[in-house]
C-alpha cells in the first residue's frame, strides 16, 4: 500500500483514498474520481494552491500529462504539490497505466471536465510528471508550465 502523503491526510477519504480537492462529487456524495470542476481547478491554480490537497505550494509545482503535453508544456489539470503529484501517479489507476482508457459520460455534472474523455485522440500510452519553477494560465484555463527543473518523471 502506498503511503498518503501528508499534505493530503486531512482530504476526505473514499474507500481508503483521499478524495483530491479539485474532483466533481455527485448528489449522492459519491466521488467521481474521472472528472475534475475545471472552474475550481483554475481557481486553485490562480491562488497557487495544490489541486490534489488544496493546501498553498511554494516553491515548485508539478503537472501531469503525456507525452504531448508534457512537451508543450501545456496542461488541463492544475498545478500540485510534487509529493502529491507523486502520489497521484502511483495510485491513479488512469495515470498509472492500471486502466489507461477514456470512457463516455452518460450525465453531464455541472463544472466538470472528465479527466479520462477526450473526443478524437487516443489514451496517452505513457504519462509523466515534470516540475516547475513558474507557471501561468492561458485563455480557456489552460497551464502552461515555465521554468521547468529536474528531468520528466515517467509512470513506471
Amino acid at each position: 500500500m502506498t503511503e498518503i502523503p501528508r499534505a493530503l491526510r486531512d482530504r476526505p477519504l473514499w474507500h481508503g483514498m483521499p478524495v483530491p480537492m479539485n474532483v466533481v462529487w455527485d448528489r449522492n456524495g459519491t466521488p467521481d474520481f474521472a472528472s475534475l470542476n475545471h472552474e475550481l481547478s483554475v481557481a486553485l491554480g490562480k491562488a497557487r494552491q495544490c489541486g490534489m490537497c488544496g493546501k498553498r505550494m511554494r516553491g515548485e509545482a508539478a503537472f501531469i500529462g503525456g507525452p504531448h503535453s508534457l512537451e508543450a508544456g501545456l496542461f488541463r489539470d492544475g498545478p500540485m504539490h510534487p509529493e502529491c503529484a507523486r502520489y497521484a501517479m502511483q495510485v491513479c489507476p488512469f495515470v498509472s497505466g492500471t486502466h489507461r482508457q477514456y470512457r463516455s459520460l452518460d450525465v453531464e455534472r455541472e463544472h466538470a471536465t472528465p479527466i479520462a474523455v477526450h473526443p478524437t485522440a487516443p489514451p496517452p500510452q505513457q504519462m509523466g510528471l515534470i516540475r516547475c519553477r513558474r507557471y501561468d494560465m492561458l485563455p480557456g484555463g489552460l497551464f502552461h508550465a515555465v521554468d521547468r527543473v529536474g528531468e520528466t518523471e515517467w509512470v513506471q
